[in-house]
């Protein structure tokens, strides 16, 4: 039976960083190297892929926490382009109705390992394992000069138009979870999603 290639990925790239000492450094060259390997790596890798990873399903977000999911949002057609898989850093919940979070697939990889660099200075600790964390606000990442690029990727999203259970991605995997090309965007490329995110903010 063939190997599930996301799973084949999460593995090789985890070990290769351990090897290589950068499993959890916030250092510029880590990220890059994550950047790079992994999008070479993961080219075969699908959402469908993702969603056969049983073992991480989970049945609800946790504020602080990262996640891919399907998702199918309640006014589609008068969006200019979605993300009909995205990977979401949740940035609190809201009750009975869903949640806020930073959908990584709207900045292009460059971007996205600045904004995850900002973002771990305020991790709930540095052992980076199943406890580890970031929760921070809205109010927060507004006044952090390096999350500047958060505002195209925040988003709302309402639990009735999420399509797929949610699959937990683990503190120790999230340089290699956004930057698997598994963006799936409706109606405009990605290109032009990213220009636009990197134009407006």
């Amino acid at each position: 039976m063939a190997q599930n290639p996301a799973q084949r990925v999460f593995r090789d790239i985890y070990y290769s960083a351990k090897r290589k000492d950068i499993v959890g450094a916030r250092a510029k060259y880590a990220l890059r190297w994550y950047m790079n390997n992994v999008r070479q790596a993961g080219q075969d890798v699908s959402p469908e892929a993702i969603q056969r990873l049983k073992s991480r399903i989970e049945p609800r977000v946790v504020w602080g926490r990262m996640y891919f999911f399907k998702y199918d949002p309640k006014w589609g057609e008068k969006l200019p382009y979605y993300d009909k898989f995205p990977c979401v850093l949740v940035v609190g919940t809201i009750p009975g109705k869903g949640f806020h979070g930073l959908n990584f697939h709207y900045l292009p990889p460059v971007a996205r390992a600045y904004l995850l660099d900002g973002l771990m200075s305020a991790a709930s600790d540095e052992t980076y394992d199943e406890r580890t964390k970031i929760e921070v606000t809205y109010e927060y990442l507004k006044s952090v000069a390096q999350l500047k690029l958060f505002q195209p990727c925040f988003k709302m999203y309402l639990r009735s138009h999420v399509q797929s259970p949610f699959y937990k991605i683990s503190s120790l995997e999230w340089p290699i979870a956004m930057f698997l090309p598994v963006e799936s965007f409706e109606k405009k490329s990605k290109q032009t999603v990213w220009r636009d995110s990197m134009t407006e903010r």
